[in-house]
This record gives structure tokens, C-alpha cells and sequence, in this order.
């Protein structure tokens, strides 16, 4: 700084009368009769004095330059770093506008979703039901192969899942067994009286028996099948059944069958 100068022992006036007499005022020499003239000595003091002045100056010019560069250099970068910061936060910006749209349309699916599960779960439930009451129906060796399905679909604590599995293997076994020819030992009331039949199921709705001299038919009726003897039928159908289990050749033969 300049106040660092010692020049205590000049007065201000003294300076000027030396700077008029030097001519060193903008370049100029300027004809004043200075009040007291000075001393070579005291004219050398205040030339280094001077030197060291504007040494001095130079020195605080050329450092204030230096950090008006680098701060200007500084306040370049600051400004960049924010345009970069403004660009991040634009982006971000973007970004969770578009994560918020995501969001809200995984929301809308999900809603969707969670609807279309509580009518299928109400339609297999529906359907569930229908299967057990038709089960009833059923022949017994249907039924026997359904034990696990039925009872899953009667089971008011099965998933959904478990519920629609169990619901097609039941309707797959019932049509497959509706499209064949199932023979079976079955112990069945007829006439009142328990007897051990042979029986030829044809499908889901017809069946035929034999029972030591006696023969006839077995249909599905209000959830229970009913046996009923066929007089005369014997012979027919205990050829079918040999012929089913291949101990009799194949041939043309003529079955009771109930059609309503």
C-alpha cells in the first residue's frame, strides 16, 4: 500500500514545490519560482522517494491486475458450474416429471389389474361352485379321481391360483372321461337291496350293469344315480363288458339305453 511509503518528514507541499521544480508534471516544465529551493541532497531523498513510490504503485497495479484475472477467472467458472447445476436440475426436473408419469400409470395398471383379478376371482369362484354341485353327479370312479380337486374347490381358503388349477383339471377329467368308455366295481343300492355291480359307464351319463342274474341301467338323478334292473338285458350287457375287456371278440350288439 502507499500509507507503507515512510515520507513523514515531506510535507505535501513541500512535494508539489519538488514536482514543479523537477518538471515532472504530465510531462510539462512549468516556470515557478519555487519558495525555497532544495538542497541536492534533500532533491536525491525525494527522488528515491519517488522511485520507490512509483515502484510501489506499479507493484499494486500489476497485483491488482492479477487478481482482477484470476478473479474474473474465478466468476468464468462459477458462472459455468451454475449453467451446468441449471442444466442438472432441468434434467432432474425432467426425469421426475417423467418418473412421476411411470408411476402414475403403473399405479393405473395396477388398479386395473387388481379389478380384473376380483372378477375372475368372482367368475372361477362361480364356476367353482357349479363344478362341485354338477360333481355330484358325477359316476363314482369320476369322483374318485376328483377327490383333491373337489375339495380344493370346496375349500373357501384356496387362492385363486390353487382354485383355477383345480377347476381345469376337473373339467379336463370330466371331459375326457366323458368321451370314452369306463369300466368299474362298484357296490350300489338297487331295489332297495346293496349288491356288488360290474358296471360299463358310456360317458357321464349312462351306465350299464351286471349283478349275478341280474342287469340293467344306471343314470344320474337329482345328484345320485339310480340303478334300475333291465329284464332281459343280462346277456347284452354282460357281452359288452367281455368285449371291453377283450375276453370276447368284437361285435355288433344292442344295449338298453334311456333317452329323455
Amino acid at each position: 500500500m502507499i500509507s507503507s511509503l515512510d515520507i513523514s518528514k515531506y510535507n505535501l507541499g513541500r512535494y508539489v514545490r519538488f514536482l514543479l521544480v523537477v518538471g515532472l508534471s504530465v510531462g510539462k516544465t512549468y516556470a515557478v519560482e519555487p519558495e525555497a529551493e532544495l538542497s541536492p541532497a534533500e532533491a536525491r531523498a525525494m527522488v528515491g522517494e519517488w522511485v520507490q513510490l512509483e515502484k510501489l504503485i506499479s507493484g499494486e497495479q500489476n497485483e491488482w491486475e492479477r487478481e482482477e484475472a484470476a478473479m474474473s477467472d474465478l466468476i468464468e467458472l462459477y458462472q459455468t458450474e451454475i449453467e451446468l447445476i441449471d442444466e442438472e436440475l432441468e434434467a432432474a426436473g425432467d426425469s421426475t416429471l417423467e418418473l412421476d408419469d411411470k408411476a402414475e400409470a403403473l399405479k393405473q395398471q395396477t388398479a386395473d389389474y387388481q379389478k380384473q383379478r376380483e372378477v375372475l376371482e368372482l367368475q372361477c369362484l362361480k364356476q367353482a361352485m357349479q363344478l362341485v354341485s354338477l360333481s355330484k353327479s358325477f359316476p363314482q370312479p369320476l369322483r374318485d379321481q376328483l377327490k383333491r380337486e373337489i375339495s380344493i374347490l370346496e375349500d373357501s381358503e384356496s387362492t385363486l391360483r390353487e382354485r383355477s388349477i383345480a377347476l381345469l383339471d376337473a373339467l379336463k377329467a370330466a371331459g375326457q372321461f366323458n368321451r370314452t368308455i369306463t369300466y368299474s366295481d362298484l357296490e350300489q343300492q338297487v331295489g332297495g337291496t346293496t349288491r356288488q355291480l360290474r358296471v360299463l359307464y358310456l360317458g357321464l351319463g349312462q351306465a350299464f350293469y351286471v349283478s349275478g342274474d341280474m342287469a340293467g341301467i344306471g343314470k344320474p338323478v337329482d345328484g345320485s344315480w339310480l340303478w334300475q334292473e333291465v329284464e332281459g338285458s343280462k346277456s347284452s350287457i354282460s357281452k359288452a363288458i367281455a368285449i371291453y375287456q377283450k375276453t370276447a371278440r368284437p361285435e355288433l350288439i344292442s344295449l338298453p339305453v334311456e333317452l329323455k
